[in-house]
């Protein structure tokens, strides 16, 4: 969201002036605590908000952090504490997609610059923004919502196949499904209704992207808002995706030309008009198609592990330019200058696994020039599950190179040394 303070004429802080309060909505996100923390050195003091029940432990490690407040969430509003209506607030920015709501309320609640009426106007369904996206002209993308199994084969009938299937809130590709026939839609029956009974679902044309190479055919578009001003920051390249739709990583500066940029900037910037979104930041990711960028969805978050891989590349954290531009600190949505190319690749088991019993290859991972960090995310014995989506990936790796075929060839490399066995079936 967005904010307020006072700064003198270069946009720093004065020598004695107190640094200005943020309040960081929490729970696990597209930013760690230690990160948010870090990217607020000498611009911003932080206090974090948690839901009322918030594990003791993830408590202890905020506290030892920043001050910390707990409060109750009644549907998706806090029921703010009093300690923070007695602080002089600069601004309410949040990282945690499940958030997203109850900080815009709570920002608009305190006075300070929000996304309210965008909520309100379903700018967090997956189904509003195709609504608002077409009701504005931006683009017109055959979808339908459904909150009932009944529903279902009717919004597939309406939206044609192939298509995806996928919650109305998610994200992280969790139960997202891909219908290609009238088969598929048969097979899959008990599961999806089972889905629609677990909370909203969409159905939604599938966008069939140009063949890219070895890069995938799909991009993100970080940006960040204030006073319904856009701003682009950069282009985010990813890899191909692991099926259905299971994100397999980022690279940044992306591979696309200064056309195809100008026409993701430009429709990514009409998109968050047409949702709405004025504050904080965007991270918007589009398919490019033979006709060019079209929406896949619209998140007014940053994006998870883009200032990892930014910071791996060169340049300023986005935790930090997304809370410099909160506080309407100058200089700070200078374009990006990377100095490498910042990556990450993310492992995946097949759809078929049910179980991982053995990951190899993490010790020879960890000896690669270009690597800067492996992190493993399952462990042998450990049930695996597709529909879980990003979540249920195997190992995560971190990297810089020094340009992206160096980088490709890495991640080629960590293709055949990190592998698994399975147990299938069941």
């Amino acid at each position: 969201m967005g904010g307020r303070s006072g700064t003198t004429a270069d946009g720093r802080a004065g020598m004695t002036d107190t640094l200005p309060t943020v309040v960081i909505p929490f729970v696990p996100g597209a930013a760690s605590p230690v990160r948010i923390v870090q990217a607020a050195k000498d611009l911003a003091q932080i206090r974090f908000l948690v839901p009322r029940g918030t594990s003791g432990e993830l408590l202890e490690v905020l506290r030892q952090l920043a001050p910390c407040a707990e409060a109750e969430l009644d549907g998706d509003r806090f029921v703010v504490p009093a300690e923070l209506r007695d602080l002089s607030l600069a601004a309410v920015v949040t990282f945690a997609e499940q958030l997203l709501a109850p900080t815009a309320f709570l920002a608009e609640e305190l006075s300070l610059p929000n996304n309210a009426a965008a909520v309100r106007a379903g700018a967090l369904r997956k189904s509003g923004q195709r609504k608002l996206l077409a009701a504005a002209g931006v683009e017109r993308t055959k979808a339908a919502a459904v909150r009932d199994p009944a529903a279902l084969v009717a919004a597939v009938d309406y939206v044609g196949t192939p298509c995806v299937v996928k919650p109305d809130g998610g994200s992280g590709s969790t139960r997202t499904y891909l219908v290609s026939g009238p088969e598929d839609l048969e097979q899959l029956g008990r599961e999806l209704a089972a889905a629609v009974e677990a909370g909203p679902m969409v159905v939604e044309e599938l966008l069939c992207g140009r063949t890219s190479g070895p890069w995938g055919d799909y991009v993100s578009v970080e940006s960040v808002s204030a006073g319904g001003v856009h701003r682009v920051l950069g282009i985010t390249g990813k890899l191909p995706l692991a099926p259905p739709f299971r994100e397999r990583g980022h690279v940044f500066p992306a591979t696309v030309d200064d056309d195809l940029a100008q026409a993701c900037e430009s429709l990514a910037v009409r998109a968050l008009t047409a949702i709405g979104l004025r504050e904080g930041p965007a991270h918007l990711e589009l398919k490019l198609t033979g006709t060019g960028p079209r929406i896949i969805e619209v998140n007014s978050r940053l994006g998870g592990y883009v200032d990892e891989v930014w910071a791996a590349a060169g340049v300023v954290s986005p935790v930090r330019t997304v809370l410099a531009a909160a506080l309407g600190r100058p200089g700070a949505l200078d374009p990006p200058q990377p100095s490498s190319v910042g990556w990450y690749w993310a492992s995946h088991a097949p759809m078929e696994a049910r179980r991982l019993l053995e990951l190899d290859g993490l010790k020879e991972a960890r000896r690669l020039e270009d690597v800067r960090y492996v992190g493993r995310n399952r462990r042998p014995g450990e049930s695996v599950d597709w529909r879980n989506g990003w979540a249920d990936h195997l190992a995560l790796v971190f990297g810089s190179s020094s340009d992206h075929e160096a980088a490709l060839a890495t991640i080629d490399r960590l293709e055949q040394l990190v592998t698994g066995t399975f147990e299938f079936g069941g």
